[in-house]
């Protein structure tokens, strides 16, 4: 038992330690004050790191005489992880780095015609070419990260009953991209994954608690509470904002999806895109946004004494006069007066669904 305990405790402190390389690039003497492990401690693990090639320690450029300091940086090359992201427009597959870097990412169109079943055949070729293109071993390839809207059964990697996404509806595409792969498939909601990807390189890297708010064709949310995922059920689009509003796909009315999504929000203007709006100094517009956007912020603001709450997607576009209005008016109305409203610095669906695969090495 005490064999196992301490096997068990040094693989922890393994990875406690290349959780720390990945956020700082910290040298042995750093890592030992971080970790408060002994530096003899400290070194037996850093040595089986650099034995396995997961990191590197490389000495720093200073002008300083003596013996240069060296720092630990994961080595890029060590793991490859690869990113699904299937919307209701559109499907795309990706690969990243060990650093979380995109290598590579391919679109593809959604045709109405296309069966999920078709499109997952096509998302297992768009990945193996990309493997092909990149030249990347097949035991290199650690796992794969899938992302889809609304409520997902991660345990079974099946989609559920998401609203407007009626073709996937219980798909286990999980099982489906394993059969191809034969390497661990994760799935979350698009949502939660771009959340987790703030937290590894976006804006709230440093952040305790936050919300990610993805406006686009729909509206879904991610929140990370005490530096974890919060998983439960999280839907700040199926949240009421008018008790006798339009009717919406989840069966309830007046919920903020049904007026703030882009779709929603675009109908009867003379815009195709949000981008479209924007450019076209539509204040008018983004105030009605801003309108509809601030209760259900307010509200979130207050149930969750957030830090920040991150602005994602299509929405995030040039959104400097949208971020003023609605960090005002939060401020105005909310209990929680620290909260502020960003925009998002994550620019790829790939990275973030590819990140929750990533995320299992450090944290599984």
């Amino acid at each position: 038992m005490k064999a196992t305990n301490a096997a068990v405790m040094k693989e922890k402190n393994k990875k406690l330690v290349l959780d720390l390389i990945r956020e700082r690039n910290l040298s042995r003497a750093e890592l030992s004050q971080q970790t408060g492990l002994t530096k003899p401690a400290l070194s037996t693990i850093v040595d089986e790191l650099l034995k396995e090639n997961i990191v590197l320690e490389v000495p720093q450029i200073t002008n300083e005489v003596g013996r240069r300091p060296k720092k630990l940086y994961l080595n890029r090359e060590y793991l490859y992880f690869a990113g699904v992201n299937i919307t209701r427009n559109h499907f795309e597959a990706g690969i990243i780095n060990f650093y979380g870097e995109v290598l590579v990412q391919k679109r593809e169109r959604m045709k109405e015609s296309l069966t999920a079943n078709e499109v997952i055949e096509q998302v297992c070729n768009m990945i193996a070419r990309e493997i092909s293109e990149l030249s990347i071993p097949k035991k290199k390839l650690f796992a794969i990260g899938v992302t889809t809207p609304g409520p997902v059964d991660r345990n079974n990697t099946t989609v559920l009953a998401a609203p407007n996404f009626n073709q996937w509806h219980f798909v286990n595409i999980g099982a489906q991209i394993k059969h191809h792969f034969h390497v661990p498939v994760y799935l979350e909601n698009v949502s939660n994954a771009w959340a987790v990807c703030e937290k590894y390189f976006g804006t709230a890297k440093e952040v305790p608690n936050f919300m990610v708010v993805k406006i686009d064709e729909g509206i879904g949310s991610g929140i990370i509470l005490g530096g974890s995922l919060y998983e439960g059920l999280n839907e700040l689009g199926h949240t009421t904002i008018n008790y006798n509003g339009i009717l919406c796909e989840c069966g309830n009315r007046g919920c903020l999806e049904t007026y703030a999504s882009i779709r929603s929000i675009l109908n009867n203007t003379p815009y195709q895109t949000w981008t479209e709006a924007v450019d076209a100094e539509d204040t008018v517009l983004i105030e009605k946004e801003a309108e509809y956007l601030v209760p259900a912020l307010v509200n979130v603001s207050n149930l969750f004494s957030l830090d920040i709450i991150v602005l994602a997607s299509d929405i995030a576009y040039k959104s400097e006069q949208l971020l003023s209005i609605l960090n005002a008016r939060v401020r105005e109305k909310s209990l929680n007066q620290k909260v502020s409203i960003v925009k998002t610095k994550i620019t790829s669906s790939i990275q973030s669904a590819a990140v929750i695969a990533l995320d299992k090495f450090f944290h599984l």
